[in-house]
């Protein structure tokens, strides 16, 4: 399941990219979905109308399709604040079931819960992240993401360097985020040292 619509968070004092977030409200807003056979199981998964609640749709699917949850859904639609309450109330079952267990026992785990659920409203008017290009995996702790780690769900992104092909963006880049690389590249605005300057060029030429 691949999300399509995030948003690359804007660096400190940046106005970003907010498309989709806070346009209008998603209430009443309605999924079509369709039955499907995967791995010789028919589920209903969910379809995307318009953009904004990609992420939603995306963990909503991952998990309809890993038999996680299910969606009944007989008149071919399914409301959001319908499948936002499954998929909250899936999560605090799981946490429900976790109670007790070494994973529980940490001191934030019921109060991050708890911020999750009170964060999936956010996944319908998209997502904001922050990627380091070492690693597929490799992403900014955000509420939003925990959402993704606590439904065991992983993301990935696309946008790693490749070392071997290019070892000198793998140098100046090592392991900065998105965010600390357009810092870097804003603040050559001002005379820099020689090195620094080569860096941010680097860096710029592998983000563009």
């Amino acid at each position: 399941i691949s999300l399509c619509e995030v948003r690359i968070m804007s660096a400190p004092g940046g106005g970003g990219n907010n498309a989709g977030a806070g346009s209008s409200s998603n209430a009443g807003l309605l999924f079509h979905t369709k039955r499907i056979s995967f791995f010789l199981r028919d589920c209903v998964i969910i379809l995307q109308n318009e953009n904004g609640p990609c992420p939603l749709v995306a963990l909503a699917n991952a998990l309809i399709l890993r038999g996680r949850i299910e969606v009944r859904a007989p008149s071919g639609v399914v409301a959001l604040d319908a499948l936002q309450a499954l998929l909250a109330n899936k999560l605090l079952d799981d946490n429900a079931g976790e109670a007790g267990t070494e994973i529980a026992s940490g001191a934030n785990y019921e109060q991050n819960v708890a911020d999750a659920v009170a964060q999936l409203p956010k996944l319908a008017t998209g997502m904001d992240v922050n990627v380091r290009f070492r690693s597929p995996t490799d992403f900014e702790f955000t509420d939003e993401v925990a959402i993704f780690d606590l439904f065991d769900v992983p993301l990935l992104h696309g946008w790693v360097v490749d070392a071997d092909a290019d070892p000198d963006a793998a140098t100046a880049i090592g392991g900065s985020s998105y965010n600390e690389c357009v810092a870097l590249a804003v603040s050559c605005v001002s005379p820099k040292s020689p090195s620094v300057l080569d860096d941010a060029n680097i860096q710029n030429t592998f983000r563009a």
